[in-house]
């Protein structure tokens, strides 16, 4: 009985170090996290309207879109990210339109854990 009460100890004591020690790297993560993410949505946008020298982020009500113009400050189109669920998960896709919205610039697929 002794031994089972010293293996539960050493485990709880264990199972409460490391959940401490993932709370603090999550913690201390989370801003390099999006960071890293937004960069990563700036820099797909670049490829997908390589014109765009300037991205302004406008946040509406609903939506938060990107509002695309060129070297010369012209609003050349807008870009956006779309969200639906897939099969084993959610497809996240930037979307790009030009300043009529009716012509589409691109699209590029930023996250998705659907098989090939």
């Amino acid at each position: 009985m002794k031994d089972s009460a010293k293996i539960v100890g050493v485990l709880t004591a264990v199972c409460v170090i490391c959940g401490f020690l993932l709370a603090f790297v999550d913690a201390a993560s989370r801003e390099k996290i999006k960071a890293n993410a937004e960069a990563k949505l700036k820099e797909a946008i670049s490829r997908l309207v390589p014109a765009a020298g300037d991205i302004k982020t406008v946040a509406g009500k609903e939506i938060t879109f990107y509002e695309l113009a060129d070297a010369k400050g012209a609003v050349i189109g807008y870009a956006f990210v779309a969200e639906g669920q897939g099969y084993q998960g959610t497809i996240k896709i930037l979307t790009g339109l030009d300043t009529s919205l009716e012509n589409l610039l691109g699209i590029e697929i930023l996250e998705s854990v659907e098989t090939p």
